[in-house]
């Protein structure tokens, strides 16, 4: 299932990430991030139990990613996303200068990001 981000609050020095989706039970936090490239998206990958759930960070996002990459980010207020900082930065350095997400995601990555 995807859950699209719509909402990110600054919360008393942590980010809460709220979705245009009604919250769903038991989700834990994979600690991974993955690109939708096709579709300029961060993915980061929760488990329900059962299968993995897609939080897609459109790309309307991605300044306040920018902005709050170094915070603690919760899912609703309630669910920790482990390793986020970790895993976006990871990604970002990645992406720089690698047009094997392709060059249009790449280079607007890099403008955002100011790689």
């Amino acid at each position: 299932m995807n859950l699209h981000v719509n909402e990110i609050k600054l919360v008393d020095d942590q980010v809460h990430v709220f979705t245009a989706e009604e919250p769903l039970d038991q989700l834990t936090a994979t600690g991974q991030m993955i690109t939708d490239s096709d579709h300029f998206q961060f993915v980061y990958q929760l488990d329900d139990g059962t299968a993995y759930q897609h939080l897609r960070f459109v790309e309307e996002t991605w300044p306040m990613m920018n902005d709050y990459k170094d915070k603690e980010w919760l899912l609703y207020g309630t669910v920790k996303l482990e390793r986020f900082t970790e895993e976006f930065e990871l990604l970002l350095d990645n992406i720089k200068d690698n047009h094997n997400y392709g060059k249009a995601f790449t280079e607007k990555v890099e403008e955002v990001f100011a790689l």
